[in-house]
């Protein structure tokens, strides 16, 4: 077709008006596109010249426009729950536990007259009973229709009409209430449809140190056209400047052996990060040495951005004093646990 009218072939999925067209969106990581067009539209650099006001308009815009302009085209986590079955579609609208109707019965969906029937429009109350009258384009026939119709009496034998109107209700967390942060819950899980490592959060440093690594995808340096500045041997991307650069493999000996645990070996950015995991440690010396690896990276990060935009040469021992003073300056400031002595962290016993 596409060579009959002279256009380019695609693949699903593929982007169109900014909409992912294809996608699974059953699968709660698709939806991360959505989440990240709301999280650039309300981005803190477009609030710093609006007052109080234009910003809560800001935020209504956005919150009241694009959730309902993805959400009449994407299936979100939401499911109805029926009272008295006046605004929810008997077929389309997702109403039972299993999905909606016209999914699991396609047989019988087939055969409906009124495709957009609401459920009230399909039940007959006789006698204070309320019981299901189908109307179908012409009788059941024997096989998949009758054993669908079947399951369908199965699945609604107990089902009665309420006095309450209908409403909608968000299954995307525990108790079923729409937030901002359970959105994200949603969104942030540790691998994406796509398999992009989103890694776990240490408390005792700062959010920016824990979220960089993330940034630094979406800054797309992993285009690998630039040669690295700490090794100058090959081009630069987010697994080689932390992992298999020289500069970052003896930082992480020199690290392992000043906290006195096996060497760090990690052939990736997953690796690195969950490193603290594969060792035999517990409690607070878990965490610290989770931490101490974060802030590795980030000291690894601005000596190569000092060296690339200020031709500041890399020197490891300054990466190595800057692990070491903003780890003790962090662990004591923001840690809740007793305060550590410098002597101690420059040993690091007492952990």
């Amino acid at each position: 077709m596409a060579a009959i009218i002279g256009c380019q072939a695609e693949v699903f999925p593929f982007r169109y008006l900014g909409l992912t067209v294809g996608a699974n969106m059953n699968r709660v990581a698709n939806w991360k596109p959505v989440y990240d067009i709301v999280d650039a539209r309300l981005a803190k650099r477009k609030a710093v010249m609006l007052s109080m006001g234009g910003r809560i308009t800001l935020i209504k815009s956005v919150l009241e426009s694009l959730p309902t302009y993805y959400f009449s085209l994407y299936k979100a986590p939401v499911q109805g729950e029926v009272g008295n079955g006046v605004s929810i579609q008997s077929w389309i609208d997702p109403w039972s536990s299993d999905g909606p109707l016209s999914l699991r019965f396609p047989a019988l969906f087939d055969l409906e007259m009124k495709k957009d029937c609401k459920i009230a429009d399909r039940i007959v109350i006789s006698g204070g009973i309320s019981r299901f009258s189908w109307q179908w384009k012409r009788p059941l026939e024997a096989g998949q229709e009758v054993d669908e119709m079947i399951d369908l009496c199965r699945l609604l034998i107990n089902f009665e009409l309420k006095e309450e109107v209908d409403k909608w209700v968000w299954t995307g967390s525990v108790d079923n209430l729409f937030s901002v942060g359970s959105v994200k819950e949603l969104l942030t899980k540790n691998i994406d449809s796509q398999g992009i490592y989103i890694p776990s959060r240490c408390r005792w440093i700062p959010r920016k140190c824990n979220v960089f690594m993330d940034a630094l995808k979406k800054r797309n340096i992993d285009r690998g056209d630039q040669t690295c500045v700490l090794c100058g041997e090959v081009d630069e991307t987010v697994e080689h400047l932390f992992t298999s650069c020289n500069i970052a493999s003896t930082v992480w000996s020199i690290v392992s052996m000043w906290c006195k645990i096996p060497m760090i070996w990690a052939f990736s950015v997953r690796d690195l990060l969950e490193s603290h995991e594969n060792i035999d440690l517990k409690g607070k010396k878990k965490q610290v040495i989770q931490g101490i690896i974060r802030i590795g990276c980030w000291s690894i990060w601005k000596a190569r951005n000092e060296s690339r935009f200020n031709n500041n040469p890399v020197k490891l021992e300054v990466i190595i004093r800057e692990i070491k003073s903003v780890g003790f300056l962090w662990l004591n400031s923001r840690s809740k646990d007793s305060a550590v002595k410098w002597e101690e962290w420059c040993n690091f016993v007492n952990m």
